[in-house]
């Protein structure tokens, strides 16, 4: 599981840097993916940001996105869907958390 997933970094418009974790679900033409949040008070950590995220990813699911949502598959679509929507999918990330569906 962990060889397919991978790390984009982003710092938003208010300095908070955020580290978003994604995998391939290639059968269903999507990713999933699950973001962690540094704290404006903490030093921003790659490791750190890589474990929290992967580990939400593992343990919650993520969040899932199809490939056509995000205009295709490769590393630079990711990663410029999730620097221009990343409120939007930290918002519906933490609504899910909070309110699973059983």
């Amino acid at each position: 599981m962990t060889d397919n997933v991978r790390f984009v970094y982003v710092t938003q418009p208010n300095g908070r840097k955020t580290t978003v974790a994604y995998q391939y679900d290639d059968a269903n033409s999507r990713i999933k993916l699950a973001t962690a949040q540094c704290s404006k008070r903490d030093q921003f950590v790659k490791k750190i940001g890589r474990n929290v995220a992967f580990g939400r990813l593992v343990a919650k699911g993520g969040l899932s996105v199809s490939f056509k949502e995000i205009g295709g598959e490769k590393y630079g679509q990711i990663a410029q869907y999730v620097t221009a929507n990343l409120p939007k999918l930290i918002e519906a990330e933490t609504t899910k958390y909070k309110n699973p569906v059983l």
